[in-house]
């Protein structure tokens, strides 16, 4: 395994809960801490909710940035590319009211904004490998930081592999300013 940082250790000990955050495909939901699901259904980006709750009366305004990392790559027992960054979506809003369980949709703040500072990859753990964990992380976006300053802050030269692996999570919250994690969950899928 590669190094989990606080952020990561916090999420990753809601296994078998229901988290303050939810995980949208098209065709599936990820709504358990831990849950399953296939390479076929986490391969479209996903959406984001997270429960109104757990926004703490943050403005309407306020956006936020989600970052995702598998922790297992290439192999659960040789996790030397690990973690691996999936994704970096920035500029996130609270886009609607509660649904009827308590959540909020996140959108993006603006259709034609740059809003996705490394697009999403699907899972795709070796089919010799184990499951692999798909770690979503959601934060409160500070005043001022936008797409274009997450990648300047992080050194994102590029969106292909080599910017995703060996990702350093606590050293990326530290440099983007972040602060304590809001929610979080977490995926496992099959190779």
């Amino acid at each position: 395994m590669g190094k989990e940082g606080p952020s990561v250790a916090q999420v990753l000990a809601q296994a078998g809960t229901s988290p303050a955050l939810r995980i949208l495909f098209p065709d599936t939901a990820v709504t358990q801490a831990g849950s399953s699901i296939s390479k076929e259904a986490g391969a479209p980006a996903p959406t984001l909710a997270i429960a109104a709750s757990a926004l703490g009366g943050k403005p309407p305004a306020t956006k936020y940035i989600a970052i995702s990392v598998d922790l297992d790559a290439p192999f659960v027992s040789f996790a030397v590319l690990a973690p691996a960054l999936h994704g970096i979506d920035a500029d996130l809003v609270a886009a609607s009211a509660p649904d009827a369980d308590g959540f909020v949709a996140l959108d993006a703040a603006s259709p034609d904004a740059a809003w996705n500072p490394m697009p999403w990859v699907g899972p795709g753990p070796p089919s010799i490998s184990g499951p692999h964990r798909y770690v979503f992380l959601l934060f409160a976006q500070p005043d001022g930081l936008d797409a274009a300053k997450v990648k300047s802050l992080l050194g994102i030269k590029g969106t292909g592999l080599w910017p995703r692996v060996r990702w350093d999570e606590e050293a990326a919250e530290k440099k983007l300013g972040v602060g304590e994690l809001l929610a979080g969950t977490f995926f496992t899928t099959k190779g």
